[in-house]
């Protein structure tokens, strides 16, 4: 499972599960990866930063959070959240 940040339809973050250690979360930003954190930490740092880095997102409305869940032979689901 990994979380992506939208604005509308766009993707702005992602948080993935660290490779090597269970319930370790990391930031994926552009071509940045962060240090491990839980999963609390990486979401509240893919929302800060996000919108430090795109300043004209104003409209609160328009930021969700979607949890994608992959499952077995490439199905994927998709669970909606709003931060």
């Amino acid at each position: 499972m990994r979380w992506n940040l939208y604005y509308g339809r766009r993707k702005m973050a992602e948080v993935v599960p660290d490779e090597h250690w269970p319930e370790m979360w990391r930031v994926h930003i552009d071509d940045h990866l962060s240090d491990m954190v839980n999963i609390v930490r990486a979401k509240d740092a893919a929302d800060l930063l996000t919108r430090q880095r795109h300043p004209q997102c104003t409209n609160p409305t328009l930021w969700h959070w979607k949890a994608i869940l992959s499952h077995q032979k490439g199905a994927t689901f998709v669970k909606t959240a709003t931060p």
